[in-house]
């Protein structure tokens, strides 16, 4: 069912080690650590989809595609594409952290942090 795998996160690779090799003084060491849990963020969503695909499977011929590039009018990537002879999903991640709870009355969606900090986005 999966015919590509994701490939290594080397943005984050590279975070790490600059964020190692700066000195904690340092101006842009706050910017560094804040781009590294936003790309650690978006691992575990991608990594998490990954082990659901691994982990089940479907009634219904499929395949899966993990971290695809592609060039149309410019370059761009895809989390994760499944597709059958019938359709295709594109899954895409955001690196966003947290758990969230879709509710309906009143319509919303809220997010809450591990030190207890709530969210909420109503519809407009």
């Amino acid at each position: 069912m999966i015919s590509k795998k994701r490939s290594n996160d080397y943005n984050y690779v590279g975070l790490q080690m600059l964020c190692r090799r700066l000195p904690d003084r340092h101006v842009i060491k706050n910017v560094i650590q804040s781009k590294m849990l936003s790309a650690k963020a978006g691992i575990i969503g991608e990594t998490t989809i990954e082990k659901v695909f691994e982990t089940y499977q479907f009634s219904f011929p499929c395949r899966v595609l993990h971290d695809i590039s592609l060039n149309s009018n410019g370059k761009f990537q895809i989390d994760t594409l499944l597709f059958s002879p019938h359709f295709a999903v594109i899954f895409e991640f955001k690196n966003i952290v947290g758990e969230f709870k879709f509710e309906g009355d009143p319509a919303c969606l809220r997010r809450t942090l591990e030190n207890g900090q709530e969210d909420i986005i109503r519809e407009s």
